[in-house]
């Protein structure tokens, strides 16, 4: 049997509606090719039934891991675990491919062997809007870029990066489990071992915005802020290891993702609890004097908040959120 030059793991929990539009996206063309490894994460749904179905029809490559739910990162823990692929990458179930240019990315992964593949996505709005490209590397053409060059780029979504898989597998990566907003570890932990990134600007994601429930809106991030808070508890963490101390970027992702959290939490409704919690957070910083200092560089509303010891916390609420108070 052919290696396969590309594993895809699919998190899909929950997304009877779209699973099959998101496996269909793959193409007989690209079959051969392709692990597709879909995780059923304890859904009480259809999904199972639907990914059953494709992995009875095209068991060469469709693979079904059915385990109860653990969150978004045991999905990614579950796939790795089974991947064969030469290179590795994650899907949501309620997203999808671009069939037309899937062959051709897959012929561009077969010719590389840089630790890191790049190409941008495409937002599609379920309100209709129009949909639009997200290219992070805008101003980086076609072409392998060393580490160094490295030191200003953007930050990347998770979704535009492939990774090696014997790199992911040598650096014991593993994501956050029973945890929302995982997909940063994926896009900025791996990436401190990044050496080469080939930039390609095939838009093969396409990411569904406006899904009722996602973990973005303002509904989902009353309910897992908290998950936010423990994403950055880890990538600082992480910060204190020795390979990561010396990447700029992975410092700098740090700072984007601590910074959303003030974000996140004057958005929604306030409370004493989200109050509490974001004090706390704020006193964790302090822990970490760079990136405490660098969110109020980036922020008028840590100033506001910190300025203030909290005491605009509720009047901040007020007017960024609107009428969701």
């Amino acid at each position: 049997m052919t290696r396969k030059i590309l594993t895809v793991s699919i998190a899909a929990y929950n997304v009877e509606k779209y699973i099959a539009d998101c496996l269909d996206s793959f193409g007989e063309d690209a079959f051969e090719k392709i692990e597709v490894i879909i995780v059923n994460d304890g859904s009480t749904d259809g999904t199972l039934e639907i990914a059953r179905d494709y992995e009875l029809r095209r068991p060469q490559t469709f693979k079904v891991v059915d385990k109860p739910n653990g969150g978004y990162g045991s999905t990614i823990n579950a796939a790795l675990r089974e991947a064969t692929g030469k290179y590795f990458r994650f899907l949501d179930g309620d997203d999808w491919m671009n069939t037309e240019i899937l062959e051709q990315y897959l012929e561009l992964l077969e010719d590389s062997d840089e630790e890191a593949v790049y190409t941008p996505y495409v937002r599609i709005y379920e309100d209709g809007g129009d949909a639009d490209l997200k290219d992070d590397l805008a101003a980086f053409g076609e072409g392998v870029y060393p580490e160094s060059a490295f030191l200003n780029m953007p930050i990347i979504a998770a979704c535009s990066l492939t990774y090696k898989t014997s790199m992911l597998r040598e650096i014991d990566f593993k994501m956050t489990e029973r945890c929302f907003y995982t997909d940063v570890e994926f896009a900025c932990i791996p990436f401190v071992h990044v050496k080469t990134m080939r930039v390609s600007k095939l838009p093969l994601y396409r990411y569904r915005i406006g899904r009722t429930g996602q973990s973005v809106s303002i509904s989902g991030i009353e309910r897992h802020y908290k998950d936010l808070i423990r994403v950055c508890e880890r990538l600082l963490q992480e910060s204190k290891k020795e390979e990561n101390t010396g990447s700029e970027y992975f410092q700098r992702y740090i700072v984007t993702q601590c910074t959303l959290v003030y974000s996140f939490l004057t958005r929604i409704r306030p409370s004493a609890e989200r109050k509490a919690s974001l004090k706390q957070f704020d006193g964790l910083l302090k822990c970490h004097q760079p990136v405490y200092e660098a969110t109020a560089r980036n922020s008028k509303k840590v100033r506001i908040l910190r300025g203030s010891a909290f005491i605009a916390y509720r009047p901040l609420c007020r007017i960024l959120s609107g009428r969701h108070n």
